[in-house]
């Protein structure tokens, strides 16, 4: 077993937590890569895909709750703040803006699949007064829905992750994957 997929296996849901909630709070942390990862990990019954998907959520929604609480008591100078990271400043805010007036609620299904939407949706919501609870249910939703699409996309593939513990069929052998450090696969 590799360094890569031994570290992520002992700590990986510790690493998958602060990954998904340093994301989801504006930080360059790129937590997709971790939830392909987890996902493949749980594919081949290393890591459990229902916990997978819980800590996925709950870290999205911490960090999400708080970004609707500041947009609630902020509004749109808590939207500038961070809008001024992005690639386009200048129409962020008036971007985001027109998202949610033209979709409401219903934008939080889909911000985690956007770049900028999953951490400027939430602010928008409590800027724009959505309720709490609506926030909440609509918002935990995107969070399943996106972390369950990345999470399972490499489970179907899955099986092709070996390591000495996990052979692979007859016929082929365990080779170290050139992609993913750390990672190997049945060829």
């Amino acid at each position: 077993m590799g360094a890569s997929t031994g570290f992520l296996l002992h700590h990986g849901y510790l690493i998958l937590f602060l990954a998904v909630l340093a994301e989801q709070a504006g930080l360059p942390v790129p937590s997709s890569p971790l939830l392909l990862a987890a996902g493949a990990l749980a594919g081949v019954q290393r890591l459990n895909p229902f916990v997978v998907l819980g800590i996925a959520v709950t870290a999205s929604l911490l960090s999400d709750s708080a970004w609707y609480w500041l947009g609630r008591q902020r509004g749109g100078s808590i939207l500038s703040h961070g809008c001024r990271i992005s690639l386009e400043p200048d129409t962020c805010v008036s971007r985001i803006h027109s998202v949610y007036t033209k979709y409401g609620e219903d934008s939080l299904l889909v911000c985690k699949f956007f770049p900028g939407l999953g951490t400027l949706g939430p602010p928008m919501a409590g800027m724009m007064g959505l309720a709490a609870w609506k926030f909440l249910l609509f918002d935990a939703t995107g969070a399943l829905t996106g972390s369950s699409c990345l999470s399972s996309c490499p489970a179907g593939s899955a099986a092709q992750l070996c390591t000495s513990n996990t052979p692979c069929d007859a016929g082929t052998s365990c080779r170290p994957l050139a992609s993913a450090p750390g990672f190997s696969t049945c060829q």
